[in-house]
């Protein structure tokens, strides 16, 4: 994912238990809420090249992996490969149980002995890559891609994943190379379109984003990946209204959708519709989405409702998750703060400083100590 900060600075009043209310500069809205942290969420699983989930000469294996029973799957190529050890199938069929799994490594052990015993096993070949790319060996990935394009220099699916292993990399350029030569071969190929949108928003070119991720939707109106991507490069740029229909319209589509909901929610956030702002981030909250920062939001949008005790849960659940998130702290000093439970907002404020929290305003430590009579 790839996430930006906003910040929006207005006033807040905060009553104090003795003398005068103070006026403090807060670092969001009123009611004590820490700035909105506006994670700026794109889908960063990776081009939907896909793995090659074509089970190979297996009986039972097939029936046992479609029902997702991995673990039987898994004995029952165990005792293949060891009644046929040469056999490069089971190794093959044995690195698609662990790449389901998520066991990556183990996965690609498998597919590099299935590629010893048969060189040219090109769907071996092609799932390595992929599992390379998931456990974090982009080196390796791509020296997997390039062997895959010295068979097939025209395979768009292998050069749109290049692309991103070389993004992954940091190679921005030749990321952006990778894809704009899928986009050549194939220029309505939605998702390298989306993918180089993606890399030009990293790249800061905003209008050369916008332009792939609306061509991308223009293609596939269903892709609400591009859809969601768009929505929030657009509300950046003011265009809320268009944003949040694309956002609707995605969420229509595809219920699942989770990260549709997280930028409407930001969305309808910055618009101070705080009661709709709250069921996005609750929806984010059940599917188990970005949690700690999900809570986050969620707590800092119930403070601004006024529901100070659920804010503290929210809050509070969002420290458990993270202990170092020292804007959680932060608000959930300002919450204390509202219920009066001075010692806790000051121990709260404590911690945040500790963690070099850079939104705490020194006007807020004075009222609190002088609610606590210093």
């Amino acid at each position: 994912m790839r996430f930006g900060v906003l910040i929006i600075t207005v006033i807040i009043t905060i009553g104090c238990s003795k003398g005068k209310p103070e006026t403090v500069p807060g670092s969001t809205t009123k009611n004590g809420s820490d700035p909105a942290e506006k994670k700026e969420v794109r889908d960063s699983d990776g081009p939907q090249t896909g793995t090659d989930k074509k089970v190979v000469n297996t009986g039972n294996v097939r029936m046992m992996i479609n029902t997702g029973n991995l673990e039987g799957a898994r004995e029952e190529l165990d005792k293949k490969i060891e009644k046929d050890p040469k056999n490069a199938s089971h190794y093959y069929n044995r690195g698609l149980v662990f790449q389901k799994s998520k066991n990556y490594s183990k996965a690609a052990t498998d597919y590099s002995k299935a590629l010893e015993l048969k060189p040219n096993y090109e769907r071996a070949l092609y799932n390595r890559m992929l599992c390379y790319e998931k456990s974090g060996e982009y080196a390796k990935a791509l020296d997997d891609s390039r062997l895959l394009l010295e068979k097939d220099s025209k395979n768009i699916k292998v050069l749109n994943y290049q692309g991103f292993i070389f993004e992954k990399m940091n190679k921005l350029k030749d990321a952006e190379a990778s894809y704009t030569k899928a986009l050549k071969i194939k220029p309505n190929y939605e998702e390298a379109l989306n993918n180089r949108g993606f890399l030009y928003e990293k790249m800061k070119k905003f209008k050369k984003a916008i332009s792939d991720y609306q061509a991308a939707v223009k293609i596939d109106p269903g892709m609400v990946k591009a859809k969601t991507n768009l929505a929030r490069l657009l509300a950046k740029t003011r265009k809320v209204d268009e944003a949040l229909e694309l956002l609707d319209d995605a969420i229509k589509r595809s219920p699942e959708y989770i990260k549709a909901y997280f930028n409407r929610g930001i969305i309808f956030f910055d618009k101070k519709e705080f009661e709709k702002a709250e069921q996005d981030f609750s929806v984010c909250i059940k599917n188990k989405y970005n949690s700690a920062t999900s809570y986050y939001m969620r707590g800092i949008t119930r403070n601004l409702l006024k529901k100070y005790n659920e804010a503290l849960i929210d809050l509070s659940k969002a420290i458990e998750l993270n202990e170092n998130y020292a804007k959680a702290w932060f608000s959930r000093s300002m919450t204390h703060f509202y219920l009066k439970q001075y010692k806790k907002a000051m121990d709260d404020l404590n911690k945040a400083k500790k963690l070099k929290y850079k939104g705490k305003d020194p006007r807020y430590e004075k009222a609190l100590k002088k609610a606590l009579g210093g």
